[in-house]
C-alpha cells in the first residue's frame, strides 16, 4: 500500500506548522498553478494561513494550511 512520506505531509515556517491540505493534480482553470492559487486565496479569505509549492518541477502543486 503506498504511503505519503512524513516530510511531504508538513512544513514548518517561522515556527508555525503547516500540514498538507491537498495536492492539485488536475487544473480546474487555465493551469495547475492558477488552481492552487485559487485554493490558497479561498483558505486565506476564510481566515486561515496557507501557501502552495511546486512539486516535481511543476507536475503538481501541494497546498499547505496552518494547523
Amino acid at each position: 500500500m503506498p504511503f505519503k512520506h512524513q516530510e511531504a505531509s508538513y512544513r514548518t515556517r517561522k515556527g508555525r506548522r503547516y500540514v498538507c491540505f491537498t495536492d492539485v493534480l488536475a487544473a480546474e482553470h487555465a493551469t495547475l498553478r492558477d488552481t492552487a492559487k485559487e485554493i490558497v486565496a479561498e483558505l486565506r479569505q476564510a481566515g486561515r494561513a496557507a501557501f502552495f509549492e511546486s512539486q516535481d518541477a511543476g507536475a503538481f502543486y501541494r497546498v499547505f494550511v496552518a494547523e
